[in-house]
């Protein structure tokens, strides 16, 4: 990727990757994820180094992934985010995060940051929603300040893990995301066949303002179904309205 553009030529695709590279700006995170959708075999997505610190505003809701991948945005490797990916300019979508539904594959995201994602229906999350037999690695990545809205069904404003997904969550933060009707302020996950491992990493100041009683539970994380493992990882005034201040199980 060698622009954090989101913009004109750089929301479409051209007749191919070198195209694509040559237009505008350059080559954008949307315009490689499309390629790497269209590309056989594990793609490894990876960021110039000038643009360290810098901040992809998504235009439109953040493409779906299809096909194995992994994105890195730790330019130094030092593990820490050096790249942050935003729904602030976004108004009212469903959702507009990452959507992965394809079963079999493989996706990683590594030190990134995730903000301002949003959703406003139940069956979706803000920031990363995974669902079906695939499998999401998440290390040394940041989540903020996402919310949801939906009036019904699942929360999950960072991630939503359903129908036999498996997420497995290495050295990272989760803080200040909220969902004001359903569950889980920052994560939820639910089906008997979906799993969830967490280690090493930080919730904080995640929030569930549930309007009813039966629905605000895990103001960090809400464990509707599945399986849940959390090793060596600090829960810290994450808040809720009904159950489970960091962790409710369903």
């Amino acid at each position: 990727v060698t622009t954090v553009s989101d913009s004109g030529d750089d929301t479409t695709n051209n007749s191919s990757l070198s195209a694509d590279l040559a237009d505008g700006n350059g080559l954008s995170l949307r315009e490689i994820i499309y390629w790497a959708n269209n590309t056989a075999g594990t793609e490894t997505i990876s960021f110039d180094s000038s643009l360290k610190g810098q901040t992809i505003n998504f235009s439109s809701a953040a493409p779906s992934i299809t096909t194995s991948m992994n994105i890195n945005g730790d330019l130094d490797g030092n593990g820490i985010a050096d790249i942050t990916l935003s729904g602030y300019n976004l108004a009212s979508p469903n959702w507009n995060g990452f959507n992965i539904t394809t079963a079999g594959i493989t996706v990683g995201f590594s030190g990134l940051n995730f903000e301002k994602f949003q959703h406003t229906v139940g069956s979706a999350a803000g920031a990363v929603r995974i669902t079906g037999a695939s499998t999401l690695n998440i290390s040394d990545s940041n989540f903020s300040y996402n919310s949801g809205t939906a009036t019904t069904g699942n929360g999950g404003s960072a991630i939503m893990a359903i129908n036999g997904a498996t997420v497995n969550i290495d050295r990272s933060i989760f803080h200040h995301n909220s969902e004001t009707t359903s569950g889980g302020g920052a994560i939820y996950l639910s089906t008997t066949t979906t799993t969830v491992n967490i280690r090493d990493s930080l919730f904080y100041d995640n929030t569930v303002t549930a309007n009813t009683s039966s629905n605000g539970w895990g103001g960090a994380i809400w464990q509707s179904n599945g399986s849940l493992s959390i090793i060596n990882s600090t829960f810290a005034n994450n808040s809720i309205t009904n159950a489970g201040t960091g962790v409710a199980v369903g």
